[in-house]
């Protein structure tokens, strides 16, 4: 049963356009399509300021200040008191140490959503959060769940709910993995930084240029390491073969694009990256990292992280076989649709909010 209706704020002040942001314009999307208001606090002068006012949330780009700034406090409050949320979303850093803190403050509910083991440090701060500002705590997956319990003993299981990354299958443009007029295209959706494992990429590519593969790379995404990426690109012999094409506006045309998917992501919390990439339809090969394969289940090809003949093998199979794209490809839509349709898991996080609310 549908709950009653809520005003939800989130408190989204990261920095780096990723998992945590999407998420938010996802499940604020179709929480307001359920009859819920929903409010953010963002980072002034951002995409990502556009982006929620395309979504129609009430957006107020807020500047917090340092740590616990009493002055970041106070505009949070101010924000706080003119939408007068039942429930206050927050994730890392200035989110819970700043927005959190107003939020106790207003005695408003607040659940800390969770993205990866690595939010945690271990601290006594830590711990204090959890014990006088956090009401519940939610994360993407089974995986982190079960990794949180594991290395956070002072974490209680029933404390911390799995609500899954999830995207509307209608409407997202599809790819055709099978038509290939000329080169085979393989792209990925990331950051590029270190752990995403692009570097391991690049080499699994001069493979397959060695062995006469006809195919293009195309690598979406900014980051710190793409000068590093270029210098290993004309390096190995791929400036003809690898494009940068850097932030995408709108993930789903990108990806209708392509061919295949791929992710060489040393640690994954979920992957937003390869759902998407199995919404539009598209065969997927990963890196058997993380929750890479809660995510995908049967419906890809994974890899043991780091492999870079398996990799290669997985790639030059796809190819070659245009069958084999369209078999997989298939596969992997059925498999999102079926266990990753936000229309019907946005009912998990209003259930989880309307209990924190007492609705």
């Amino acid at each position: 049963m549908k709950a009653r209706c809520l005003s939800i704020l989130f408190v989204n002040y990261t920095r780096k356009w990723g998992g945590v942001k999407t998420w938010t314009l996802d499940y604020g999307r179709a929480l307001q399509d359920r009859g819920h208001r929903v409010a953010v606090v963002v980072r002034p002068a951002t995409a990502f300021v556009d982006a929620c006012r395309r979504a129609g949330f009430g957006v107020h780009p807020v500047r917090l200040g340092a740590k616990y700034s009493p002055v970041g406090i106070a505009r949070v409050l101010a924000v706080l008191r003119a939408e007068r949320p039942d429930v206050a979303v927050v994730n890392i850093s200035k989110d819970l140490n700043v927005g959190a803190v107003a939020a106790r403050i207003a005695r408003v509910p607040v659940v800390h959503r969770i993205g990866l083991v690595e939010d945690f440090k271990g601290s006594r701060e830590e711990r204090l959060w959890h014990r006088f500002l956090v009401d519940r705590a939610v994360v993407p997956s089974r995986y982190l769940r079960d990794r949180l319990l594991e290395t956070v003993p002072w974490f209680s299981a029933d404390r911390l709910a799995v609500v899954p990354n999830s995207k509307r299958p209608d409407g997202v443009p599809l790819a055709r993995p099978g038509d290939a007029e000329g080169p085979v295209v393989f792209g990925v959706t990331s950051q590029l930084s270190p752990s995403k494992g692009h570097l391991y990429l690049l080499q699994a590519c001069e493979k397959l240029r060695v062995r006469g593969v006809d195919f293009r790379l195309r690598i979406a995404g900014t980051g710190g390491l793409e000068a590093r990426l270029r210098t290993e690109c004309d390096r190995r012999g791929l400036g003809a073969l690898v494009s940068f094409d850097g932030f995408q506006a709108s993930v789903p045309d990108f990806l209708a694009g392509l061919h295949g998917f791929v992710l060489p992501s040393l640690n994954e919390s979920f992957s937003n990256a390869v759902l998407e990439a199995m919404f539009a339809g598209l065969p997927v090969v990963a890196f058997r990292a993380g929750g890479v394969p809660e995510v995908v289940g049967d419906a890809g090809v994974l890899v043991a992280p780091g492999d870079v003949d398996g990799l290669a093998a997985a790639l030059e199979r796809f190819a070659r076989d245009p069958d084999l794209r369209r078999t997989w490809g298939c596969r992997a839509r059925r498999r999102a649709a079926d266990a990753y349709d936000l229309g019907r898991n946005v009912a998990m996080l209003e259930r989880l909010f309307a209990e924190v609310a007492g609705r």
